[in-house]
């Protein structure tokens, strides 16, 4: 009985210290939330960071224990084949000196014979000697074919200029420039002149045109309407005119005075009639002049 009624006695403050307590922890649920959260979170993610940890070291060594194997295996790989290369280039080294000793052996004794080289070389000297003799006449031999060609040019211009300076000559009159009457003998350009001929006049030049210069072709002559008679036709033809009596219908003759003159003055016909002559001359060239000649003899 008396825990009863001391139970009683002391539910008036344990009521109020529960509700003291339901309300602190009313009041500090919130934050005991938010730090249990925190907590919970940090550790499991320190949870699974280890975890990760774990896998990437898991994963670390198995790809280390992979690579060194492949690089083993390469490795391998890569000493079997310097291996061979360095055996195939000694074998390559010593086969190289063994042809290099045979092939020395095989030249000397069978090729290149010392004695044979030496006679080569004899012969080849004799050789070389005489083609250099006659390279040398031969280049002496050009070398005055030049000169003469040269002298040959030179005496062919100095003719073509002394033909052009041909008026330069003298004569017996007057003496030239190259032949002074002031010295014992004439220069050698006297000589020159007169043993060449004097240029040969140059003919027309072409006529152009004043704008686009272009060469202007000479006319063409004439055609003669009517070929001129045989020279004994017209012999005939004179002398029949100048020795037979003038009258006024008698027709004109077309022919060259000179012919006329060799045939009057010729010794073995008589003397012509000088009226007839005269009025024959006047029908051929009425306006002709005879210079230095006696014609008013026949007037």
């Amino acid at each position: 009985m008396a825990t009863v009624v001391r139970i009683v006695e002391e539910s008036s403050t344990v009521m109020g210290e529960v509700f003291d307590r339901n309300r602190a922890a009313e009041e500090l649920r919130l934050r005991e939330f938010d730090a249990s959260v925190k907590i919970q979170a940090w550790f499991r993610g320190a949870r699974v960071r280890a975890y990760i940890k774990y896998l990437n070291k898991c994963a670390t060594i198995v790809q280390k224990l992979w690579r060194a194997f492949l690089g083993r295996r390469l490795y391998r790989e890569i000493m079997a084949t310097q291996v061979m290369i360095m055996r195939m280039n000694f074998y390559n080294a010593l086969a190289t000196k063994i042809q290099k000793i045979w092939r020395g052996y095989y030249t000397r004794k069978y090729i290149h014979n010392y004695y044979s080289r030496k006679q080569y070389l004899e012969g080849l000297m004799v050789k070389n000697s005489i083609v250099r003799k006659e390279l040398s006449e031969y280049a002496e031999q050009k070398a005055v074919e030049r000169e003469q060609a040269e002298q040959e040019a030179g005496q062919m211009k100095l003719k073509e200029e002394a033909s052009k300076k041909h008026y330069l000559i003298s004569t017996d009159v007057v003496p030239g420039i190259y032949n002074s009457p002031f010295k014992p003998y004439p220069d050698e350009m006297e000589f020159i002149l007169r043993s060449v001929q004097p240029r040969p006049p140059e003919g027309p030049k072409p006529k152009r045109d004043n704008r686009s210069g272009i060469i202007i072709p000479q006319t063409p002559p004439l055609p003669l309407t009517e070929p001129l008679p045989p020279i004994g036709a017209k012999i005939q033809v004179c002398v029949v005119s100048c020795y037979s009596p003038c009258t006024p219908t008698q027709p004109k003759v077309e022919t060259k005075l000179l012919v006329v003159q060799d045939i009057v003055h010729h010794p073995s016909l008589p003397q012509p009639n000088h009226y007839c002559l005269n009025h024959f001359i006047h029908q051929l060239a009425p306006n002709f002049r005879f210079p230095f000649s006696q014609r008013d003899k026949y007037e």
